[in-house]
C-alpha cells in the first residue's frame, strides 16, 4: 500500500497517468498502451528535474503486473484498486454517474458512456509537505 506523497518518491513533483485498465477486463487500451511505450525513455530525463512519475490503473496489481512485463516497461506502476482514487480525479465513473449523465471529465461536464478514460494529474509538494 502507498499514500499519494509515497509516489513522490522524494521528489517535489509527480506526475500521474492514468491507464485505462479496469478490474477483470482484458481489454488493453491501444491509446494508453502507445502512451507508455514512451515513458521509460522520458523517465531518464524527468528524474534529473526534480519529477516523478507514476502509471496508475484500476485493476489490481495482479492484473497489471504481467502486463507491464510483457511489455518490457519499467517505470512504477501502482493500483488504484478499491480506492477512489481515480473517481476523485474525475477519470473514473460510476454506473449512477454515467446512467444519470452526471459525470465531468476535463472540467467539463458532459454524458459520458465509458466508465474509465486517460488522464494525467500533476502534483506539486511544497517544502512543508502540502500537496497540491
Amino acid at each position: 500500500p502507498k499514500r499519494l506523497g509515497d509516489l513522490f518518491a522524494g521528489k517535489s513533483q509527480l506526475i500521474v497517468y492514468h491507464f485505462m485498465m479496469t478490474p477483470g477486463c482484458d481489454h488493453r487500451c491501444h491509446g494508453c498502451s502507445f502512451l507508455a511505450d514512451h515513458i521509460d525513455g522520458a523517465n531518464q530525463h524527468l528524474k534529473h528535474h526534480d519529477v516523478s512519475l507514476v502509471v496508475v490503473a484500476r485493476a489490481p496489481l495482479a492484473e497489471i503486473l504481467p502486463y507491464k512485463q510483457r511489455m518490457g516497461w519499467k517505470f512504477d506502476w501502482v493500483s488504484s484498486y478499491a480506492s477512489d482514487f481515480n473517481f476523485d480525479l474525475q477519470v473514473s465513473f460510476t454506473d449512477m454517474q454515467i446512467a444519470a449523465g452526471d459525470t465531468t471529465y476535463n472540467f467539463e461536464k458532459r454524458p459520458l458512456r465509458s466508465k474509465d478514460l486517460p488522464g494525467t494529474s500533476i502534483f506539486y509538494r511544497h517544502g512543508n509537505g502540502d500537496i497540491f
